[in-house]
């Protein structure tokens, strides 16, 4: 027996992380969770009987609920139960009554109950299953590093049984040492076992690094063998020290994370601005046969397509912010792409800067295919893209995002590329939402049959920051992919604060827009561009025979401006555009009859 001067580990309950554990585990219907939450009012052998009808083959699953119940039930009498670390196995500290005294959990249960024995009656294996749920389901996924490793230095302080069960499963309990905001780490790295591998943590921008944190990023990095992960938003000063110390190999690397503070680079200091350290062509030793993620943020590295010939396993690549010392040609990336079978995800960004070297190619582009992959994102200018895609397959991709970083675009290539896939061909998009945002327009098609796993979307945004221009920029766009998509039978409009670029004229031509669209059942327009396109189309120069023609297979129009604050913009006479609607249709006076109808409720704030 330990001291009574022994303190708690930071009041953390083992009774209430076993708890957890099995809330979280379990569905709450499952009848194992009820019994357990029964545990107050039933003995433990009568819970571990009970639990054995539901599932008599698990023998792990009936100790585990054994102890569990116990558990449960002596956290009734004393509240805030703690297990400290200077105890052995077994033995609880109570903060009731006096703070001093310890109670021995086999004695207390057995005075208060039939059954009871101390949580050590559960064997190493069924420990190993609760330490292994606790790190999978109690690690929240944005502090996923440091708190995975939290959680188990909690679990490993708590008594020398549990600390041997933690070390001896260290592939399957993930352990690992987080370095990380304020941690000394040349003092701690010596207090844990030097086969841990290392995760060097350091990833937001709004944490300014002290002195200590540099230093302390440098020493992990040396330990080269160690490290499997990397995530470090480095300032200025530091990218080069950063950049030469990972020339060396790391043999266990798997998710590499790096960013370099341009902000802080370019901002004058002492008459000079700092120029972005370039990668250099050894970069981690020219191989990383282990490395799975990549996602690079503002670091120059021309090299990168030499690299990613050694990363034959990468599932994830982010290439975001490529600046002008750091490009890389569509030829050059699609050849680094050649060999990653395995990639689930790519992300390629430019610099708003940035300005594309075109060339012209003399022979036809031999294209490669990408099997694996299902995500797709690009943002830069459209030449780039166009000479990208028409090297590249990727028949299993259904989510696709393309942002225009310049409102002249050209699209031939895209449209080729889309009926290359298997779940973003155009015949299977049938659904239409067109935003309009303050200083750009996202059109977004997707299907509502899904086609694969997921649903198939096409994500396409242009920069733009006038209503007319936007629309016009739509218009470019998809007449590109197609002359109409006539399988589109959903279309949504919608734009709040948007303006035109001449408001004397107020003059949107919506007719081409809606041209793009003959099949369209179900129309929804909200916001403020509502009243834009109701005025357009009530205007006198347009017939009933030219609103039957935008609108040839309309079954329900919704109109709706709830959303629309620009109480001085032009409403227009939304009764006035559903009654040349409805006569242009032939509609009788009631317009909620069923089949073809026209929704008139209009919900208003504008009043």
């Amino acid at each position: 027996m330990t001291s009574s001067n022994a303190s708690p580990t930071n009041g953390y309950s083992v009774f209430s992380l076993i708890d957890g554990v099995l809330s979280q585990g379990c569905n709450q219907e499952d009848p194992r969770v009820k019994l357990l939450r029964e545990g107050v009012e039933h003995d433990a052998a009568d819970i571990c009987a009970r639990l054995l009808n539901h599932n008599p083959a698990s023998a792990s699953v009936s100790a585990w609920a054994l102890g569990f119940a116990q558990a449960k039930m002596m956290t009734l009498p004393w509240n805030n139960n703690v297990v400290s670390p200077g105890l052995s196995s077994g033995v609880a500290w109570t903060s009731t009554g006096s703070p001093g005294r310890f109670l021995n959990m086999g004695k207390v249960l057995s005075k208060n109950y039939r059954y009871g024995a101390t949580i050590d009656v559960l064997p190493d294996n069924v420990f190993l299953d609760i330490f292994d749920f606790c790190l999978r389901d109690s690690t929240m996924p944005e502090l996923e590093v440091i708190q995975h490793m939290r959680i188990w230095q909690v679990l490993g302080h708590v008594c020398q049984r549990w600390r041997r069960i933690i070390f001896a499963s260290p592939r399957r309990l993930d352990l690992h040492l987080s370095c990380s905001y304020g941690t000394h780490v040349r003092r701690n790295l010596g207090s844990w076992p030097v086969t841990l591998p290392l995760a060097i943590d350091y990833p937001s921008s709004l944490s300014r690094l002290t002195h200590r944190d540099e230093d302390s990023i440098i020493f992990a990095l040396r330990r080269t063998s160690r490290v499997h992960h990397i995530d470090i938003h480095v300032p200025g000063p530091l990218s080069k020290k950063v950049a030469d110390v990972m020339r060396r190999s790391f043999p266990v690397l798997t998710h590499l994370h790096l960013a370099w503070d341009l902000d802080e680079m370019l901002r004058p200091s002492h008459g000079s601005r700092d120029v972005p350290s370039v990668i250099p062509s050894r970069f981690l030793g020219g191989s990383a046969p282990h490395l799975q993620h990549i996602r690079l943020r503002n670091v120059p590295f021309p090299h990168l397509p030499t690299f990613l010939l050694s990363a034959r396993n990468l599932v994830t690549l982010e290439v975001e912010n490529i600046c002008q010392n750091g490009y890389i040609s569509p030829e050059a990336m699609v050849g680094g792409l050649a060999v990653l079978t395995r990639l689930i995800s790519l992300s390629i960004t430019f610099d708003k800067s940035f300005v594309h070297d075109q060339t012209t190619r003399a022979d036809p582009p031999m294209r490669i295919t990408l099997p694996a992959l299902t995500t797709l994102y690009y943002q830069g200018d459209s030449e780039y893209l166009e000479d990208f895609l028409a090297q590249i397959d990727t028949p299993r991709v259904d989510d696709f995002r393309i942002e225009y970083l310049a409102q002249e675009i050209q699209a031939t290539q895209l449209s080729g590329f889309l009926d290359r896939t298997e779940n973003l061909k155009l015949d299977q998009l049938n659904c239409a939402k067109v935003t309009f945002y303050y200083s750009y327009v996202q059109v977004e098609l997707n299907s509502s049959r899904p086609q694969g796993e997921h649903e198939a979307r096409l994500t396409l945004v242009v920069d733009g920051g006038w209503l007319d221009t936007q629309v016009l920029c739509v218009i470019q766009v998809l007449g590109q992919l197609a002359p109409t998509f006539s399988h589109l039978d959903h279309l949504d409009a919608h734009g709040d604060e948007v303006e035109l670029s001449d408001p004397e004229t107020d003059v949107v031509d919506w007719i081409p827009f809606f041209h793009l669209f003959p099949a369209v059942e179900t129309l929804h327009l909200s916001g403020g561009v509502l009243a834009y396109i109701v005025s357009a189309l009530e205007d006198p120069a347009n017939s009933e025979e030219m609103v039957t023609d935008v609108f040839p297979a309309v079954h329900l129009i919704w109109l709706d401006d709830m959303d629309n604050h620009e109480f001085d913009k032009p409403v227009g006479s939304i009764e006035r555009f559903l009654a040349m609607y409805a006569a242009a249709h032939r509609f009788p006076g009631n317009r909620r009859r069923h089949g073809r109808r026209v929704l008139s409720g209009v919900r208003r704030t504008s009043v």
